[in-house]
């Protein structure tokens, strides 16, 4: 009889431990605002003024933040938040580009910024990128499986005017 009371209070407790723990769990792995910018902050030392993109791409978070006059792509992951790059939105034609790259990771991104209000596509050797409207112009961004090497960068207007055609050789 005395060990049904105990069955009765092990039951309970051991149901609160089980779904306290996937609470615990499933918080954990839901990255909100204030979580990116403490991990920026206390794992990597920068405090962005504004969080300007975030992708969810297993196992990563993509990060694109502005710090100052230049933004930067991070990645957290479950265990770390990593750095790839930063780079200067100051322009004088509308359109910056730099590339973040993890060999470690084996992440290969190259950002910018269009202030440009002219440049409605980026293609990079030939390809359609990604550009995202944040509150102080565009962003844009593609990324590969290898690091990168040569890249033709193109910025067009809607109209297929180039406003902006370069070769980067990289490494």
């Amino acid at each position: 009889m005395k060990n049904k009371k105990y069955i009765y209070l092990a039951v309970p407790l051991l149901a609160f431990a089980i779904i306290g723990f996937f609470t615990y769990q499933l918080s954990e792995r839901e990255l909100t605002l204030s979580t990116i910018e403490r991990r920026l902050s206390d794992e990597l030392g920068i405090k962005p003024q504004k969080i300007l993109y975030v992708r969810i791409e297993e196992p990563f978070t993509y990060v694109f933040y502005q710090n100052g006059p230049k933004i930067g792509i991070s990645l957290i992951d479950a265990h770390e938040t990593h750095i790839l790059g930063e780079i200067s939105s100051d322009s004088k034609i509308g359109f910056s580009y730099g590339t973040g790259e993890s060999d470690e990771l084996d992440q290969y991104i190259l950002f910018g910024t269009i202030s440009n209000q002219e440049i409605a596509q980026v293609l990079i050797n030939d390809t359609l990128c990604n550009i995202i409207k944040t509150n102080g112009g565009y962003l844009w961004y593609t990324s590969q499986p290898e690091p990168f090497q040569s890249l033709k960068v193109e910025a067009l207007t809607r109209t297929g005017e180039v406003v902006v055609n370069q070769m980067l050789y990289v490494k």
